[in-house]
């Protein structure tokens, strides 16, 4: 199996989101990422879906983006190493008000799928 690096799951996640008529090209492909190793207590729950928590190890890679949108709202992109075969699992987050994209399982074969809730 070929493992996808973090900037391909990234380039895939930004597609998707695409995709999904949620943002411009110019506005996600312009997106700079930050990675950071976390350990789960160190993570904002509010930021982080807590199903999602518990499906990864104790210590993590997380990648993240910030993005203002055409109506002045925060949004927060994060992709997460899943594990060591398991590909990676991103979502968006609106700081300003509840909104969100469902999470996605980023496989390393390049497919994204959607992921069932808690």
């Amino acid at each position: 199996m070929c493992k996808l690096t973090m900037g391909e799951a990234e380039e895939l996640f930004v597609t998707y989101l695409m995709s999904q008529v949620m943002f411009s090209k110019q506005e996600l492909t312009s997106l700079t990422w930050e990675a950071n190793m976390f350990s789960q207590e160190e993570v904002d729950e509010e930021m982080f879906p807590p199903h999602l928590l518990e499906t990864l190890p104790d210590t993590f890679l997380l990648s993240c983006a910030m993005e203002v949108d055409e109506e002045n709202l925060n949004w927060l992109f994060s992709i997460v190493e899943r594990g060591d075969d398991d590909g990676y699992i991103g979502w968006a987050i609106c700081q300003d008000i509840n909104l969100g994209s469902p999470p996605v399982w980023i496989r390393h074969d390049g497919t994204v799928l959607e992921m069932e809730g808690e």
